[in-house]
């Protein structure tokens, strides 16, 4: 990789890879800044798996960010996700308000939670949302 000083060069040397998998060139660099070194197991995620991001009617830059989240980064919950691995819900509110019954869908079935399960995390996320929502006056 060579550090900060190749971080161009490093960026450009994946972008082809990310378009294969299904990315535009600017999702591909966003996940590249990212996910750094780490990039190239998220395309291999994504290309093998874009079959499920659109049978759960989830953006394919999103999907790949949950399903490298859930198996190398120990998420557990959409508030885990949305908050903690990826931020959204503090820098990309509108994304979590849109895809957030989609997610959560996803996740209640990888991981077989009971319907009360779900629902819970459901209230957890809603929460989690108001909160981030502040009024200016």
């Amino acid at each position: 990789m060579g550090g900060s000083a190749n971080l161009d060069s490093f960026v450009e040397s994946l972008l082809e890879s990310g378009i294969q998998a299904g990315f535009t060139k600017e999702e591909a660099r966003r996940l590249v800044y990212q996910y750094g070194s780490n990039t190239p197991t998220v395309f291999q995620l994504a290309s093998a798996h874009n079959d499920e991001a659109n049978k759960y009617g989830l953006p394919l830059e999103l999907f790949a960010k949950l399903i490298y989240g859930i198996q190398y980064e120990a998420v557990a919950t959409p508030i885990d996700f949305f908050n903690r691995r990826t931020g959204a819900i503090l820098f990309d509110i509108d994304s979590v308000r849109q895809y957030k019954e989609n997610v959560l869908t996803y996740m209640s079935n990888q991981f077989s939670w009971e319907e009360n399960q779900t629902e819970a995390y459901a209230l957890q996320l809603d929460a989690a949302l108001a909160e981030a929502v502040t009024s200016v006056k």
